[in-house]
């Protein structure tokens, strides 16, 4: 893998891969880095460095649960963000990697045009493969919710703005299961449980299923448990099953 500087980049694409792991770099080739020399870093090696990294970390193994997503995308993504904490919300790291449509605005002239395509490019490329696999995954397992919506997508618009959205899907999903230290849970895994629970609300879910697609159950029992929070709230009391 030959590592070429790239004219409009501040950052230089040796740096960009360096920082994926401290320990991918020996001290001397170190050295000749910090001297501008141009390195050849062996593509197989970096990758494997960059597996047995994300086997160690705790926030690459949760990151991993989420479909399409492997050891170098992990890496990358925690290299890159580095500090979860800088995002307010999940939803500004799709505009920090360059994920979101640019905005025409003028007068009364308000349309979206192509992807800004701002922040790390090497991250960006990585979520895009991911998303990529995803989409084109013959048996997608868990993943069959975030795939059947870049399906339905690829109907209505394009295969690559297909892509490109369930890429923002993904940096979005990652930076949520990184700041709530949960891993990826599909949501029909959460009616799964709901049926199998000897409740009324699981039997309510149940005979729903028969009429309602999934995704509309998903917000019904959404909506049930707001309700059920808030009663509890108001009333001091606790949760009793029927």
């Amino acid at each position: 893998l030959q590592v070429s500087p790239h004219p409009n980049s501040r950052i230089s694409p040796l740096d960009r891969l360096c920082r994926c792991t401290d320990v991918l770099i020996e001290p001397s080739q170190a050295k000749l880095r910090a001297q501008g020399l141009n390195l050849t870093i062996p593509a197989a090696a970096l990758t494997k460095e960059m597996a047995r990294y994300a086997k160690e970390d705790e926030a690459c193994q949760r990151l991993m649960t989420i479909p399409g997503v492997g050891p170098v995308s992990a890496v990358t993504y925690v290299a890159t963000i580095d500090d979860p904490q800088r995002f307010a919300k999940s939803r500004s790291v799709g505009a920090y990697l360059g994920l979101t449509s640019r905005r025409y605005q003028s007068g009364d002239m308000d349309f979206g045009g192509r992807i800004s395509k701002r922040g790390d490019a090497m991250l960006r490329s990585t979520l895009y493969e991911a998303a990529s696999s995803l989409l084109n995954r013959v048996k997608p397992g868990k993943g069959a919710g975030l795939q059947a919506w870049a399906r339905a997508l690829k109907a209505r618009t394009s295969h690559k703005k297909a892509v490109v959205a369930l890429a923002r899907k993904l940096a979005v999903l990652m930076h949520a299961i990184w700041t709530n230290g949960s891993t990826f849970q599909p949501k029909e895994a959460y009616l799964r449980r709901a049926v199998k629970a000897q409740t009324q609300i699981g039997e309510w879910v149940r005979l729903l299923l028969e009429r309602k697609p999934s995704r509309l159950v998903s917000v019904a029992l959404a909506n049930k448990t707001a309700r059920i929070a808030w009663a509890i709230l108001a009333k001091g009391e606790t949760y009793r099953s029927a």
